[in-house]
């Protein structure tokens, strides 16, 4: 689940190895937005609240 304060790039580089060059999170965020199909239209633009899809997740979410 999206916490406050969080936006698309520190989730995705929360799920990297720590001091994760930039170039590897924009990749991250990438493959998040196509595990999470809403997210296309404006990837921007998430809520506090919003559950994502973990992206090579079979079942699962950001929690």
């Amino acid at each position: 689940m999206v916490l406050r304060g969080q936006n698309l790039w520190s989730i995705a580089a929360a799920h990297l190895p720590e001091g994760a060059p930039s170039e590897l999170v924009a990749d991250a965020v990438g493959t998040w937005i196509q595990a999470n199909p809403d997210l296309r239209a404006n990837p921007d633009v998430i809520q506090v609240g919003d559950v994502l899809r973990v992206p090579g997740a079979t079942v699962g979410a950001l929690r």
